[in-house]
């Protein structure tokens, strides 16, 4: 992420998860697919995402849109929005079965807590997220009179504050109470000795029985496929270089040292079962990432 400014892959999956919604085979699995929230952060982001998010929504022919659209009905990306059905499903289950409240690091665009308060009134939502990320977010939804009361949005800048001690001076946050935190597409940017720091900080932050869903890279593939090779090389380019990863296989282990255990590993296959098998959508899901649901022990 270049410094000073708002993360371009948050404003890239925003766009990816919009196409996803206009393609009428995907289209039955959204909930809500006219939902607005995706496109005031994209259109805030700035003039080129929101050139971006039009040629979308037209019918260009431009040969650049066309090659985008192709690699849609191909599957490319498809990762991406399973893991949000999944993230916000078990999310969901986590609040349903008393969890009071529910914390996403590295929110991005994403609109998951806005979705989740309306449903959980009593539940104090908290988003912690880079400032100038945050900041079209914040703009966004105070613009349009849609920040919601239990909704907090925590700007940490991550080389001078930590989010524990951000989130531990926000108002109404209880380390003791009984939680769900998310971190999605966020710990691949982070080296080894910091995304561990994150499990023990989020043992820390929440009391028994709270939950843990995030999202990571595949290292054998990460190591050794050609194609996961030229996403590196473009995110590194793009100024937000893979730093992280780990062994799915080897997940659970990993999480018991950390004070976790597994509860749910959604693989591509396992997420294609559980979401694309009974609309009889059978476009290729991409490998190189993988999601978890574990709980504090």
């Amino acid at each position: 992420m270049k410094k000073g400014k708002p993360s371009e892959t948050a404003m890239r999956v925003a766009t990816g998860i919009v196409a996803s919604r206009l393609d009428a085979l995907l289209r039955p699995l959204f909930k809500d697919p006219e939902e607005p929230y995706l496109e005031w952060f994209i259109n805030e982001h700035g003039e080129g995402a929101r050139r971006y998010l039009s040629a979308w929504k037209s019918n260009n022919q431009a040969p650049v849109m066309q090659f985008f659209r192709e690699q849609m009905a191909k599957g490319a990306s498809l990762f991406t929005l399973l893991r949000k059905l999944f993230i916000e499903e078990e999310a969901r289950q986590a609040l349903t079965l008393g969890a009071r409240q529910l914390v996403v690091l590295g929110a991005g665009y994403d609109p998951l807590a806005l979705r989740l308060q309306k449903e959980f009134r009593e539940v104090r939502f908290y988003e912690v997220d880079y400032p100038a990320t945050q900041e079209v977010k914040r703009r966004a939804l105070v613009d349009r009179d849609a920040l919601p009361g239990n909704l907090t949005l925590i700007p940490v800048d991550f080389v001078e504050e930590t989010a524990e001690e951000k989130l531990l001076a926000a108002p109404g946050f209880d380390p003791r109470a009984r939680g769900c935190f998310v971190c999605e597409g966020t710990l691949m940017y982070l080296t080894p000795e910091d995304a561990e720091a994150v499990f023990a900080s989020v043992r820390r932050l929440g009391g028994p029985g709270t939950r843990f869903l995030f999202t990571w890279l595949d290292r054998s593939l990460l190591e050794n496929d050609p194609k996961a090779h030229s996403i590196a090389k473009m995110l590194n380019y793009a100024g937000e270089p893979l730093r992280s990863s780990y062994e799915p296989e080897h997940i659970g282990d990993f999480l018991k040292k950390q004070g976790f255990k597994l509860l749910t590993l959604g693989d591509h296959e396992a997420l294609k079962r559980r979401f694309l098998d009974p609309h009889g959508i059978t476009r290729p899901v991409g490998q190189l990432e993988f999601a978890v649901l574990a709980e504090r022990k």
